[in-house]
């Protein structure tokens, strides 16, 4: 799965461009906006926990490095195992998501390794439950007046309602996506690929779909305008 369409990612996160502005305006992304302007004061405590793990089952091969490598590189190595761990999660979502995108526009499914399977049959048991009606998936929202943009995974009628929703891998469903979701809603317009712009659907409620390796759960989120007050408060305390 490439990333999302006129975006570029660097050590300092996310940014979008839009080929219809003149002069060029640089949308800090949604998510960026988030790990930036959000605390997770439970980081720290994971990160520390994740090196301490990774050390104590693997002892004999930090010795190793030590001895061979010196200190300094055995630092080195243990230092970035956390950030190692989070990419590996990270792939696996972006797999998934890859997978799922795939299967309602009814292209051809990529294969799906070991790991990603039993996710997906999670999300084909959504599908089979819900029957959504897809309007769009993997599109690529702009806010000109706050200068961000990000990619939501989709907008589908599920029962009687149109639902903005986003899908997640991880081990569970954090505060934070309220914001995210809020800020795809009020989004101004959809960049479309053919370079057009298209306003944003109205939508009746937002939600995510967690998807585990056992079962999915569609939980609800309150992206309203008060949630999207509250991103926009994020995005000053990132700034």
């Amino acid at each position: 799965m490439t990333g999302p369409r006129n975006a570029t990612t660097t050590y300092k996160g996310r940014t979008y461009t839009w080929p219809g502005d003149d002069p060029v305006i640089e949308y800090q992304s949604v998510t960026t906006i988030l790990s930036g302007g959000v605390p997770k004061p439970a980081l720290p405590n994971w990160a520390a926990k994740s090196v301490a793990e990774w050390a104590v089952d693997n002892h004999a091969q930090v010795g190793d490095i030590i001895e061979t490598e010196g200190k300094i590189e055995a630092v080195r190595i243990l230092k970035g195992k956390p950030w190692s761990q989070r990419d590996k999660a990270a792939d696996l979502g972006s797999r998934c998501h890859a997978a799922a995108e795939a299967y309602v526009l009814g292209q051809p499914m990529p294969e799906w390794e070991d790991d990603v399977k039993p996710y997906m049959a999670s999300f084909c048991a959504f599908l089979e439950d819900h029957r959504p009606d897809y309007e769009l998936t993997e599109a690529t929202v702009y806010n000109r007046k706050y200068g961000y943009a990000g990619t939501l995974d989709f907008i589908a009628r599920i029962g009687d309602g149109l639902v903005l929703g986003d899908i997640k891998t991880g081990k569970g469903v954090y505060g934070e996506v309220a914001l995210q979701l809020a800020a795809y809603r009020y989004a101004e317009f959809i960049g479309l690929p053919d370079g057009n712009e298209a306003p944003v659907p109205p939508v009746d409620s937002a939600a995510v779909l967690h998807l585990t390796p056992r079962k999915y759960e569609l939980v609800p989120v309150e992206a309203d305008e008060a949630a999207f007050r509250t991103f926009l408060y994020a995005q000053q305390v990132s700034h």
